[in-house]
């Protein structure tokens, strides 16, 4: 194997000639392989290699590693293992993936190629990096996230009822299709055997999904309750813990955002701005950014606009002129412009014009 190589040299001391010098190693990491490059401060390669993602080769690899090296990555969605793995050993930084892309493209690109300019851009101090969440974080939002993904499968399950029905020229006539009342006229329609059987099946999945929520929620109310950012959120109209705790763990540290509009843009809500000739064009959202944290804001601005009259007169006033789909962003966007004043100045919400942010103390 090409690390056990690796490793026999620079235990005869081939390989002295880099032997305890720190390294800058860049990792293109994929689902089953990854391709190491290390090179020096000077930029000279040491080694080169493709990988298997094994425990056991992976940590062969980390004791070929000179005591101070550092190792890049880029933000794709399996690197927490990795990050795990690594620990405290070396220093790690994720690399932004779009703006690692318009400063690194290449007309020739690979593997190789990928992890050469990761671990170039890591020793030239030009590296765009990502966010890296501690633990806590990290945990927390697998707890929030797949509360937001049971939601999604029974809203997908909700709608599979609501299509069966149609294909019978029947509607529900109760909003909420796993509710009692909802629940009791499903199980007595007369239904021929291919529909009653299709509808069997999804009450027993949706009923099983709302169980699965309902513990989950037990977890969540007790991780809200332990911190003051859930419940200076909660102050707000339409926020529970859920909602609340889903924006705590996706933010972060308040500090990351230097301003409102900052977050709005970690969030994917700002307009994508087009400068040419002079003429600055604001077009559609670019939907670059955190998918969770503008769902959540989007779901609290459907409830805020219900409760909150400043908040109402703010979606009216903008679904008259531009229509409703436009308010509605708006107004997400709104809602977290006024959860960065909340958790930057660490004071609740209180009722004020539209236009302002004005705050009052959490209980």
């Amino acid at each position: 194997m090409r690390i056990q190589q690796e490793a026999k040299e620079n235990r005869e001391g081939k390989r002295s000639s880099w032997v305890g010098e720190p390294l800058y190693v860049g990792v293109d990491l994929h689902k089953n392989k990854s391709w190491i490059t290390a090179m020096t401060k000077e930029g000279q390669v040491r080694f080169s290699f493709e990988l298997r993602n094994k425990v056991e080769s992976w940590q062969k690899v980390l004791q070929l590693l000179p005591e101070g090296s550092k190792i890049v990555f880029e933000a794709s969605w399996n690197w927490f293992w990795l990050l795990e793995l690594i620990g405290e050993r070396f220093e790690v930084s994720l690399a932004h993936p779009l703006r690692t892309k318009a400063i690194a493209s290449a007309k020739l690109k690979n593997d190789r190629v990928d992890s050469h300019m990761l671990a170039h851009l890591l020793r030239t101090q030009l590296l765009p990096q990502a966010y890296i969440p501690p633990r806590e974080i990290r945990d927390l939002r697998e707890l929030v996230r797949f509360r937001a993904t049971l939601t999604r499968i029974s809203t997908i399950v909700a709608n599979k009822i609501h299509a069966l029905l149609a294909k019978n020229g029947l509607s529900l006539a109760y909003s909420q299709v796993f509710g009692k009342k909802s629940l009791l006229w499903l199980r007595n329609l007369q239904l021929r055997w291919p529909y009653k059987s299709q509808l069997e099946a999804y009450i027993l999945l949706g009923e099983q999904i709302n169980r699965l929520k309902e513990a989950l929620m037990e977890k969540i109310k007790r991780e809200a309750e332990a911190r003051q950012e859930v419940r200076l959120l909660r102050t707000m109209p339409g926020v529970g813990d859920f909602l609340a705790l889903l924006m705590v763990a996706e933010i972060g540290d308040i500090e990351r955002f230097a301003s409102p509009a900052k977050l709005v843009s970690y969030a994917g809500l700002s307009p994508a701005v087009r400068c040419s000739g002079g003429r600055r064009k604001r077009g559609r959202l670019a939907k670059e950014g955190n998918k969770w944290l503008r769902w959540a804001a989007v779901e609290v601005a459907m409830h805020i606009k219900r409760l909150s009259p400043h908040f109402a007169a703010y979606y009216n006033r903008l679904a008259a002129r531009k229509g409703k789909p436009t308010a509605q962003v708006a107004t997400a966007r709104k809602v977290l412009q006024t959860v960065w004043f909340m958790l930057k100045h660490k004071q609740g919400y209180i009722e004020k014009g539209a236009s302002e942010h004005l705050l009052g103390t959490a209980p």
